[in-house]
């Protein structure tokens, strides 16, 4: 579930900490499940996928969990591996990266996330200004491409996904949790570098992309990435597609963006 490349790969989780946070947000992602329909926001009246809560009559269960804050050095991404601050492959003229697919350049959300990731922990080893300044570029970048539905922002691929046998052709534009999670530890890592309280909001719009939003089986007519099935499961889906795929990868990246908020707002929802 790479959506062809992807820069990053998470370290190992191999120390108890990370398992734990881990775990504790998968059972804080579970217990916000709707005991009804999914509780979105209204596209619009031809878009039943998506009615209020109001409308539908969910529910939301709360539960308090333990914080599993973890401090940057021990989140997904740090790494001991320093990046190089000017950008070598395919690249705009800001040093933002490109995918070539098809031999077209394009925009891809995780390339540009995983870029500011690697940017953000050279800068945690090192202390170097100028790695948070390079962090900003490639953010700039991500949100000129981004798109915003009602209080929800989201990051598209804009190429389509040729697929393969387990995964059908995608047209552009699709979402993905994937992205929607990177992209969220991106924003909460410059929010505390920075204190700038633009990423704080960003963060706050990616977050509740990651909301479910829909019923699958249900067609949408707007951006989404997770969702609750008919047996009241909720998953963050890699290919926000009406055939479930399921792809672990994407979930994963989805719950570290979720447990990299929590260590920036220690909001409970």
């Amino acid at each position: 579930g790479d959506h062809e490349m992807h820069a990053t790969h998470p370290p190992g989780l191999a120390t108890r900490r990370r398992i734990r946070a881990v775990l504790i947000l998968l059972v804080a992602l579970g217990a916000q499940l709707p005991l009804a329909a999914s509780s979105g926001d209204a596209a619009s009246a031809a878009d039943p996928a998506l009615e209020p809560a109001a409308t539908t009559g969910a529910v939301w269960r709360t539960m308090t969990v333990p914080d599993p804050v973890l401090p940057a050095g021990s989140r997904w991404y740090a790494k001991s591996v320093r990046t190089p601050l000017v950008y070598t492959g395919t690249a705009d003229a800001d040093g933002v990266p490109m995918k070539v697919i098809r031999n077209v350049a394009y925009y891809h959300p995780t390339q540009m996330a995983g870029r500011g990731l690697a940017l953000m922990n050279t800068y945690r080893l090192t202390g170097n200004p100028a790695y948070v300044e390079a962090a900003r570029v490639v953010v700039r970048r991500i949100v000129l491409e981004s798109v915003t539905f009602r209080d929800r922002r989201y990051y598209p691929y804009r190429f389509d996904w040729i697929g393969s046998v387990s995964h059908p052709l995608i047209h552009a534009p699709w979402y993905s949790s994937m992205a929607q999670g990177e992209v969220l530890s991106l924003l909460v890592a410059l929010a505390e570098v920075t204190g700038d309280p633009a990423y704080r909001v960003l963060a706050d719009e990616t977050f509740r992309s990651l909301r479910p939003r829909i019923v699958v089986g249900v067609p949408s007519l707007s951006p989404w990435v997770s969702y609750v099935s008919y047996a009241g499961s909720l998953w963050a889906e890699e290919y926000a597609i009406m055939r479930p795929q399921h792809v672990l990868n994407g979930f994963l990246f989805a719950t570290f963006g979720v447990a990299d908020y929590l260590a920036l707002t220690h909001d409970p929802e």
